[in-house]
């Protein structure tokens, strides 16, 4: 089977991506999506031979599995399957993309999940309290927006606290550009409280860390991107300026009003913007 560890080994399709510039997490979930369309259709099919029906009827199914896939996951997965079709017409394998023909999939709009003010402060002092290292990753997605897979390739001299910025090389965002994201003075208050980088074994690390906070709050589900989520929404209240919301989350402002922001008072962007150590931690001691 396909492990992200083998990227270097891809042939085809996959050796282009790779090429392009793809990070082994978004090869190997644009390769799942692949594999799970073959195996709908039959690994049998000729590419040639698969039609737009072959394609709708997959993602109403839910893929080979049937799972409930939402709007968003289906329109996220055809764009898999219409870019590798593309590939394979401008490689003269196919004369069209079957993809070309397909309805617009209705897209309900649905809220993104965001935190309380106080569900933050909680989920900072349960960083301290099982994994302080972890500090550094929450901080970032939470305060900077930065993204989960960002903050693993960051190194600690992206962090210039003296700067009051994060600096992000093009090899390390999600779009490859390079970006600035500004510190916020609670950020670099938590910072202070034990951060830092290299973070070994990270992945796993943050599961531990949402299952503890699951655990507390009784939750079955950990919100989807709730960090970040978060973020753009408290940032876009306290700023009320979607373009500089959107340059520091690192996406545009049509995908900030699309999915990421949720409307809250300015009341709570206040209290999110103001939650320090000394003020959150009450009887733990604050150390600089």
């Amino acid at each position: 089977g396909f492990k992200k560890d083998t990227v270097k080994d891809s042939s085809g399709y996959f050796r282009t991506r790779v090429a392009k510039g793809c990070s082994m997490k978004t090869l190997y979930t644009k390769r799942c999506v692949l594999f799970n369309f073959r195996d709908y259709v039959g690994d049998k099919k000729q590419v040639a031979t698969i039609t737009v029906e072959d394609i709708e009827g997959w993602l109403d199914a839910g893929g080979c599995k049937g799972k409930q896939w939402t709007p968003v996951t289906k329109e996220n997965y055809a764009s898999d399957v219409k870019a590798f079709f593309n590939w394979l017409k401008k490689r003269k394998h196919v004369s069209e993309n079957p993809c070309d023909a397909m309805e617009q999939i209705l897209d309900i709009e649905m809220e993104p999940e965001i935190l309380t003010p106080k569900q933050c402060e909680e989920l900072l002092k349960t960083t301290l309290e099982v994994d302080r290292t972890m500090l550094s990753y929450v901080v970032l997605m939470l305060f900077c927006g930065i993204r989960p897979s960002e903050a693993m390739r960051l190194k600690s001299s992206a962090i210039q606290i003296d700067k009051k910025r994060v600096v992000l090389s093009g090899k390390q965002t999600k779009t490859r550009r390079r970006r600035i994201v500004d510190l916020s003075d609670n950020a670099i208050a938590w910072w202070k409280m034990g951060a830092s980088f290299p973070i070994q074994n990270a992945d796993h690390r943050w599961d531990d860390l949402r299952a503890a906070q699951r655990g507390k709050w009784k939750m079955d589900k950990w919100p989807h991107d709730c960090l970040r989520h978060s973020f753009c929404s408290y940032y876009l209240a306290a700023h009320e300026n979607a373009a500089q919301t959107a340059l520091q989350a690192g996406h545009t402002e049509g995908m900030l009003f699309k999915h990421y922001r949720v409307l809250v008072d300015k009341e709570d962007a206040d209290q999110f913007w103001n939650i320090y150590p000394e003020t959150a931690l009450g009887q733990l001691r604050v150390v600089a």
